[in-house]
């Protein structure tokens, strides 16, 4: 049977059954692995969409690129989509984070509301999906983060999920999470909150030190 999952949980899925469907929010290869290549009778696709694009814009194409990487699969048929940077406005190329955009997407506006829909399709009629990613050298599309949940530190943008996704990767690091805290000096700083394994011991410096270790001096 297919099992139809709003996200990471339905990894917790037990049983046996045909493939995973997963959806809503971005799933990693690693919250995916359950459903992956040790279980050579099932099947994992994940898919991206939203209500503006009128369904499904992209689905992991088990024919096609480089299986359970994390990435949101290729574009379906028919559908046009850029990368844009945040500051510049101007495309991107592959492996560059920026704001996911849509075209030929069928969406007309939202009802009664012409200033939402100003700023969410432009005069070309891209539709300003609010979404950060990127596609690979495949042509594989990378859903990281939600724009509006950018970190702005001293210039810089940061994307929570990254680093979320980095701390998480810690063999002692059960669970993250990671939100800013106003500063006066950059604007804002990134802070996380981490769920350490039963045996862990792990301190403060160690954590900042495995981050520092993997990313730009501005976090």
């Amino acid at each position: 049977m297919w099992v139809g999952c709003g996200g990471a949980a339905c990894c917790g899925v037990v049983g046996p059954f045909f493939g995973v469907a997963t959806g809503a929010c971005s799933l990693g290869s690693e919250d995916g692995g359950g459903s992956g290549p040790s279980h050579s009778r099932s099947l994992r696709l994940v898919d991206y969409g939203m209500t503006e694009t009128c369904g499904i814009v992209s689905i992991e194409n088990p024919r096609l690129g480089t299986r359970y990487s994390g990435s949101a699969g290729h574009l379906v048929p028919g559908v046009e989509s850029q990368i844009v940077g945040v500051d510049n406005l101007k495309p991107l190329p592959p492996k560059q984070l920026g704001e996911i955009y849509f075209l030929n997407c069928k969406f007309l506006g939202y009802f009664n509301n012409a200033e939402a829909t100003k700023h969410t399709i432009d005069e070309q009629g891209w539709i300003h999906t609010g979404d950060l990613g990127y596609f690979d050298e495949e042509e594989q599309i990378f859903i990281i983060d939600r724009l509006k949940e950018l970190i702005k530190c001293n210039g810089f943008q940061i994307a929570p999920a990254e680093l979320e996704g980095l701390l998480v990767s810690h063999p002692e690091i059960l669970d993250a999470v990671v939100f800013p805290l106003l500063d006066a000096e950059v604007g804002e700083v990134p802070v996380a909150n981490v769920i350490r394994s039963p045996t862990s011991s792990l301190t403060e410096e160690d954590v900042k030190k495995f981050i520092a270790d993997q990313v730009g001096l501005h976090h």
